[in-house]
């Protein structure tokens, strides 16, 4: 039995799966947008509940920054971009 070229094993693959790097690509993107829109938004409001509680706008900008990129891997990760695969 011989062993398969790269060649081949690449042309089998690209056979298999309907998504090529461009529409991938695409897709990430729009995933990317979701998260950083998802993340600006639970910023803004996160930043007004913590600076509407403790009269202090550094505390705001503290609850802010922290939660920002929680709430991007959220936005990331829950993207109607994905819901192709499923």
């Amino acid at each position: 039995m011989r062993e398969l070229t790269q060649l081949e094993v690449t042309n089998v693959g690209a056979g298999s799966s309907c998504i090529d790097a461009t529409m991938l690509k695409n897709l990430q993107d729009k995933a990317i947008r979701d998260g950083t829109a998802f993340s600006l938004i639970t910023g803004a409001l996160s930043f007004a509940v913590a600076y509407g509680l403790f009269a202090s706008p550094y505390v705001g900008v503290g609850v802010a920054v922290v939660l920002a990129p929680y709430a991007g891997g959220l936005g990331y990760f829950s993207s109607s971009a994905w819901t192709i695969f499923s």
